[in-house]
């Protein structure tokens, strides 16, 4: 498609019981909670290997802030979304030197304009990393979860790199694809500029000539992401996620308390020393274990 120009903790646990043959989820005070859902997918199934000889996914670097505005699906009960996890993919083109950092962000779009620009902040990355979240090379993504966000219909995220010169081998920018599987978006974006908002796209290879999609093919503009969400009228999601991960598992958890295992559902739940999410769990054949994040943190011996 085409324009012209904090949240609370609760000590209520989910647990998991790990078993030889699998695994089995239940909920520790018999809450049935829906599982987030994908509200808007623009994302490759799997990030590209660049040593891989078949084509890369572009990339489109910048040294401004700069995103884009999508469009959520609808509800199946009608109503807003509550945004639980976001995902985005770009690609580091530097050898790393330490400094390489990324901030994100998301806006409503209320400001001025025809197109409303980007206006109320409605997250910013600042809250989770002062100073920037650091970056790696090569194709790769980040990943925002434990979210509890009321977002609109319809918004727009951005990122701004820094640490780099924006030249080829010390930038990074964001991946881009066609359009999206879920969700839709413009075939523009927004850049800040030092005199504000503006919308932009990104031109042919020989910005000089019309178009062509054989000589000079017109270029995406929608970048990679992915977000999942519940509908404002359902259940918080859970508070902690329990992953099969070969002959271990692998535990995240999102609300800045401790994680802590028992051999039952009713305890004694003990704390697991020094454990940082995310933590990796040796399955034990014959066993079954309880997991839960409960609220603080650690005992100091």
């Amino acid at each position: 498609m085409f324009r012209h120009i904090s949240s609370q903790f609760c000590l209520s646990f989910i647990c998991l019981a790990f078993l030889v043959a699998g695994y089995t989820a239940s909920f520790a005070q018999g809450t049935s909670i829906s599982l987030p859902e994908i509200i808007y997918d623009n994302s490759g199934e799997e990030i590209t290997d660049p040593q891989d000889p078949q084509s890369p996914p572009q990339f489109y670097p910048r040294s401004e802030e700069y995103g884009d505005e999508v469009y959520l699906k609808a509800a199946s009960d009608g109503s807003s979304w509550r945004m639980t996890e976001f995902i985005f993919e770009y690609f580091g083109d530097f050898t790393p030197q330490g400094d390489e950092m990324v901030r994100f962000r998301i806006y409503k779009n209320d400001g001025e304009g025809k197109f409303p620009a980007p206006n109320t902040l409605v997250f910013d990355s600042e809250l989770l990393s002062s100073g920037g979240i650091p970056l790696e090379a090569g194709y790769q993504t980040k990943r925002f979860v434990g979210l509890d966000i009321p977002v609109p219909a319809s918004f727009t995220w951005t990122v701004q790199f820094s640490g780099l010169r924006n030249v080829k081998g010390d930038s990074a920018g964001l991946i881009l694809w066609p359009k999206p599987g879920v969700g839709r978006s413009f075939k523009d974006f927004w850049i800040k500029t030092p005199t504000g908002w503006r919308l932009a796209t990104i031109p042919p290879p020989n910005p000089n000539l019309p178009a062509d999609p054989v000589t000079n093919p017109d270029q995406i503009e929608n970048f990679g992401s992915r977000i999942y969400g519940l509908p404002a009228t359902l259940s918080a999601p859970p508070g902690i996620r329990i992953q099969p991960d070969g002959e271990f598992v692998s535990i995240e958890w999102f609300r800045g308390g401790r994680l802590q295992v028992a051999d039952s559902i009713t305890g004694p739940f003990v704390d697991v020393a020094e454990a940082k999410t995310p933590f990796r769990a040796k399955i034990e054949p014959g066993t079954i274990k309880f997991w839960r994040e409960a609220a603080g943190p650690a005992a100091t011996p």
